[in-house]
């Protein structure tokens, strides 16, 4: 890829791991050999390089939502749609899921956690986040539906859990 192009990060090294133990599947997911003859580890991370060397990670390949609307596909990276939420001073963090449902179209709910001072005012600010959205993200990525939390599912590692969000269909549980 160009420098500043976005695509997978993959690592080479002549100390890459040999591979999970006991589990053979998973390493074939993340190792792959390449057109060079070398293995690479496929980290599932998107991200991009500068000529300068600094690599700069922008979101995760498996949260990638794909729609088609008249014969074209496009690819929705809910990570770019919560950085723009996330950017709003009212908000302490978002996180953005496809809607359950059979539909050809796809539709996208913004859970959202509001700092604490602000919680009362969610009827303005989803109307500010509405209004930014429009204007900062292609029509096909915008929020359906804004469901406002007090707090978010969490991950044993203490991180998003998405897909309980994905489970919840846009209803605080």
């Amino acid at each position: 890829m160009k420098y500043g192009e976005t695509g997978e990060i993959c690592i080479q090294t002549p100390y890459l791991m040999l591979g999970y133990l006991n589990n053979p599947e998973a390493t074939d997911e993340v190792v792959k050999v390449h057109a060079d003859g070398k293995k690479w580890f496929h980290t599932g991370d998107l991200g991009y390089i500068t000529e300068e060397g600094a690599v700069y990670i922008t979101g995760r390949i498996k949260r990638i939502i794909l729609t088609e609307k008249d014969g074209m596909v496009s690819k929705i990276f809910p990570d770019r749609v919560e950085k723009l939420l996330n950017s709003k001073e009212e908000v302490e963090v978002s996180c953005v899921v496809q809607q359950p449902g059979g539909s050809a179209e796809v539709k996208l709910t913004a859970n959202v956690v509001l700092k604490e001072q602000y919680r009362s005012e969610s009827r303005r600010i989803e109307q500010e986040l509405r209004e930014l959205c429009a204007a900062e993200l292609p029509a096909y990525s915008l929020p359906d539906k804004y469901v406002f939390r007090e707090s978010m599912p969490l991950t044993a590692v203490g991180k998003i859990d998405f897909r309980a969000l994905e489970r919840e269909g846009g209803h605080v549980g």
